[in-house]
């Protein structure tokens, strides 16, 4: 079976990854609280 597209989007048209690939990631906010977050988690965790 062939896999359908469930979008409007015209075939041609170029789609972004989500992630590229110069690691851009690590500005967004979200990415900085997930870290933070992380990092006190740690930190709890060692005493």
């Amino acid at each position: 079976m062939g896999h359908r597209r469930n979008d409007n989007r015209p075939e041609n048209q170029i789609v972004e990854p989500l992630l590229h690939r110069h690691g851009g990631y690590r500005k967004l906010v979200s990415f900085q609280v997930a870290q933070l977050v992380f990092d006190v988690i740690v930190r709890f965790c060692e005493r």
